[in-house]
């Protein structure tokens, strides 16, 4: 990590990389994720938006698929709307709380069959 700190802890603008290269490029807040911030996944793919106390304020969608189970899980937690998509072709698109599927949404299948409803 490197960066801006404050009271030894991390605080402003920093940047923090792993080591499968993924990096996280924005503000920071008593050591958490807060404010405008870039994360890049290993493979180049990004989220470039806002981040409250560790979390994604935004949607995440397609151009995320199948990244966000490789972040920082124990930090990250996805809430909200979106869509994941599996490497083998099954997707999942509606609601999320704490990186479950939670509430409305549509789960399909390779095959193309569909389940939709509550989770």
């Amino acid at each position: 990590m490197t960066g801006q700190w404050k009271d030894d802890l991390q605080d402003g603008f920093g940047i923090e990389t792993w080591a499968d290269g993924s990096q996280y490029e924005g503000q920071y807040k008593d050591t958490k994720k807060s404010g405008k911030g870039v994360y890049t996944w290993s493979d180049g793919s990004k989220y470039d938006g806002q981040w409250s106390d560790n979390r994604l304020e935004e949607n995440f969608n397609n151009a995320y698929e199948n990244k966000l189970i490789f972040c920082d899980l124990y930090t990250l937690r996805i809430t909200g709307r979106g869509l994941y998509t599996w490497l083998d072709g099954r997707k999942y698109e509606g609601e999320w709380l704490n990186n479950n599927m939670h509430g409305k949404g549509v789960y399909t299948w390779r095959d193309g069959r569909k389940y939709s409803g509550d989770y």
